[in-house]
């Protein structure tokens, strides 16, 4: 070895044990120091998966309350996503906080939206309180699921005692007594509820408008809605419930197709649009829609609404008791007037008066007014019509006119500046009601132009303005006009039959059963009219309807002592009317006091402001006294009334059947004199366009004129069988084509009618001459 590497390697330190134990320290060190390193890269790791667990419970938490905390919105998807949370997650709420949440969540679902499925999740754990009072719930909820509202009720009452503080007890008890139509208590139930429970007010708070539109207080139940939509604008069963008050108050016209998992929401829309479609007169569709609203869920409104609709349809009895009978069960706001209308159509006024006995609201009035006309009750009428509101203008007009009472009927029009003609006083001025617009509402507009349409044998448009009576009180007297319409246009067998269904009924109506005695003696069937004179005397004593009945019969039988005694009954009543004057001057005219005939003849014409038909009964009277001058003095004064007037139709028509009542040699001159002013007057009426033709048909076979005059006459009324008849006998003298066209217009458009077997008689000797 070198010197070299023998002095450097003699240079280096010794190696010894001690510097071998510094190395072993140093890899201790190096252990602990590692372990410290790797421990508090552990602890760092276990924290942040304990920070980030902990921060990830603390977002479920939240989410979950947060969803708990939407169900005050009271929506069906945020009762099931809650009750969903709620089952998923055990430890944010406590055992009995959880299972309460999530069963008062199944209630309202089930209750407020129909969801009724929810009851299979409905749970029963707790403590031994809490499980009773869940049972009891469940109980509750499952006889009103099953529509037993009464054992419902039962057992609210029995929960309540036991349990005072919980509000679900007394929602419950509420919805029960809704249902059970004891509105007062439901009322208490449901306030206490909101008192108790003012976080989740919404469900109380929607079936107290439920109870509110039921019981009709809408300015209450929209007081209510207005609240709930402030909370949730959204908020489906409130927005349907305000639509349908709008639509019931006329400020919603919108047919709605929209569906609905909820049978109350269903039933709600069902009965909005059934409520459009009666307005709009579509009455099929409001049938369909409002029965199908009540069998989804029991709304009054509907129930309602469907017996509207039956009404206006003229549904069979039979039909209608059915649903009556139901309307009778359930305690409905507007219970008493439909049944009240529904005897009024029936005739059975006085049920129908006492059913209304104590009802003061003025959403009666018109009813009452209509049973006041019908019972002569003029003390009621003039009370009610005082200070008469717009709304039941209508009616007042109507039951005054009806009742005879003309200063109270003037007065009305004088007040509210009504522009209506004198025909509504005096019946006397046919043509100007004839022209007039009558309002669907206003029946004594329609009653007088129908009367005028009548007169001046407008069949055609009086059975189309009869069609335009739809209001179910003025059923009855659609009848009775429907029986005169037929008995005026030749179709007795008709008219016989509608009389028979009249009878039929318990008409307890002085002036309606007044009114069919006047068209049965039209009809020659005069027994059964004086029948309904004693009807009249068992209803009301005193009436002066009854013996003016007994008048018309004593008088056809020329029992004149009998007719004194009535009309002496009569003047005990106190009662004017011209037809009692010219009963007066018959009598008179009979004990040859004609003097006093003449003076109550006058007094008929007064009374009715020179009626035509008033100057012709008493011309009538004066020629069977055989006072010629003073009859024709009279009817020359009717003829004074029609000069100025651009109609002398129903002039001409009395002065036409005054001529064929002349049979007097005396009278000659004037019979000729009076044709001769028929024939100038400017418009005239079919009937005296046929005195006319036949005039002159008789003068002389070919003249023209009566041809003339027989074409015009079947012009003006077409439907007039007899004129198209006297035509075609007088053209087949001349043009046997136009004849035999008549008369195959008849067998086609009137085989109905009587003239037609005349009409085949003469088309087949046209064939065979």
């Amino acid at each position: 070895m070198s010197d070299y590497f023998q002095t450097v390697l003699k240079s280096l330190p010794p190696i010894t044990h001690k510097r071998k134990r510094k190395k072993l320290g140093q890899f201790r060190v190096f252990i602990v120091v590692l372990v410290i390193v790797l421990s508090s890269v552990g602890a760092a790791f276990v924290s942040a998966i304990l920070i980030y667990r902990q921060s990830i419970q603390s977002i479920e938490i939240k989410k979950l309350k947060k969803l708990v905390s939407s169900t005050v919105s009271d929506n069906p998807s945020n009762y099931t996503n809650a009750i969903y949370a709620l089952d998923q997650t055990e430890n944010t709420y406590s055992m009995q906080q959880r299972v309460y949440l999530k069963n008062k969540f199944i209630v309202f679902l089930m209750m407020s939206h129909g969801r009724m499925e929810f009851i299979k999740y409905f749970e029963k754990n707790g403590d031994d309180t809490r499980k009773v009072l869940y049972e009891n719930i469940y109980k509750i909820s499952s006889f009103l699921l099953s529509g037993k509202y009464s054992d419902a009720a039962f057992e609210c009452e029995k929960a309540m005692a036991r349990f005072p503080g919980e509000p679900l007890v007394y929602y419950l008890s509420g919805k029960a007594r809704v249902e059970l139509g004891n509105y007062e208590a439901a009322k208490i139930s449901l306030g206490i509820a909101v008192e108790l429970d003012k976080k989740y007010s919404i469900p109380y708070e929607i079936e107290l408008a439920r109870l509110e539109l039921y019981r009709a207080k809408y300015g209450s139940a929209i007081k209510i809605l207005n609240k709930i939509l402030q909370k949730n604008p959204s908020h489906i069963l409130g927005n349907q419930f305000l639509k349908l008050i709008l639509t019931i108050n006329g400020k919603n016209s919108e047919i709605s197709d929209s569906k609905s998992m909820n049978p109350l929401i269903d039933a709600v829309l069902s009965t909005a649009n059934g409520l459009i479609y009666l307005r709009n007169n579509h009455l099929e569709d409001a049938f369909r829609s409002c029965v199908s609203g009540w069998e989804k869920s029991r709304i009054p409104q509907s129930l309602e609404c469907t017996v509207r609709s039956l009404m206006k349809m003229n549904a069979s009895p039979e039909k209608l008791k059915e649903y009556l009978s139901i309307l009778e069960e359930n305690k409905t706001p507007d219970r008493k007037r439909i049944l009240a209308v529904w005897h009024v159509m029936r005739g059975e006024s006085l049920i129908a008066a006492k059913i209304l006995k104590k009802e003061k609201s003025d959403n009666y009035t018109d009813i009452i007014l209509k049973i006041s006309a019908d019972l002569d009750d003029g003390d009621t009428i003039r009370r009610l019509c005082k200070n008469i509101s717009d709304k039941n203008i209508y009616s007042c007009l109507w039951a005054s006119w009806r009742s005879s009472n003309w200063s109270l009927l003037k007065s009305i029009t004088d007040k509210h500046k009504l522009n209506y003609v004198n025909s509504f006083f005096i019946d006397h001025d046919r043509i100007a009601a004839s022209q007039m617009r009558c309002s669907d509402e206003d029946m004594l507009c329609l009653t007088v132009k129908f009367m005028a349409l009548m007169d001046l044998w407008k069949w055609n448009e009086a059975g189309k303005l009869l069609d335009s009576i739809n209001k179910p009180l003025f059923q009855m007297e659609k009848s009775i006009y429907m029986s005169m319409y037929s008995e005026r246009t030749g179709r007795f067998s008709v008219a016989f039959k509608q009389l028979d269904v009249l009878s039929e009924r318990n008409l307890e109506s002085p002036v309606q059963l007044y009114d069919i005695a006047k068209l049965l003696y039209k009809l020659e069937q005069n027994e059964t009219a004086r029948y309904l004179a004693q009807k009249i005397r068992k209803l009301q004593a005193v009436n002066y309807r009854a013996p003016l009945i007994l008048a018309t019969y004593h008088k056809k039988k020329h029992q004149y002592r009998l007719l004194k005694k009535d009309l002496d009954e009569i003047a005990l009543m106190k009662q004017k009317d011209p037809v009692v004057s010219l009963f007066s001057g018959s009598f008179y005219l009979h004990s040859g006091e004609y003097k006093r005939m003449l003076t109550v003849l006058r007094d008929a014409i007064k009374q009715t402001q020179y009626y035509p038909k008033y100057y012709y009964l008493a011309s009538l009277m004066l020629l069977k006294s055989s006072n010629f001058p003073m009859a024709v003095i009279l009817i020359n004064e009717m003829l004074e009334k029609a000069v100025g007037k651009k109609d002398t139709a129903l002039f001409s028509y009395y002065l036409a059947k005054f001529i064929t009542k002349i049979d007097k040699k005396e009278m000659r001159d004037a019979k000729f004199n009076l044709i001769a002013r028929l024939e100038e007057m400017p418009m005239v009426h079919p009937f005296a366009l046929e005195v006319l033709a036949k005039h002159y048909h008789s003068l002389d076979i070919k003249n023209g004129k009566s041809v003339q005059y027989m074409k015009r006459a079947v012009e003006l009324a077409p439907q007039a069988v007899e004129l198209r008849l006297r035509l075609a006998e007088y053209l087949m003298q001349s043009n046997s084509d136009r004849a035999v066209f008549h008369l195959r217009t008849i067998l086609r458009d009137f085989s109905f009618h009587s003239a037609a077997f005349r009409a085949r008689k003469l088309l087949r000797e046209s064939r065979n001459p």
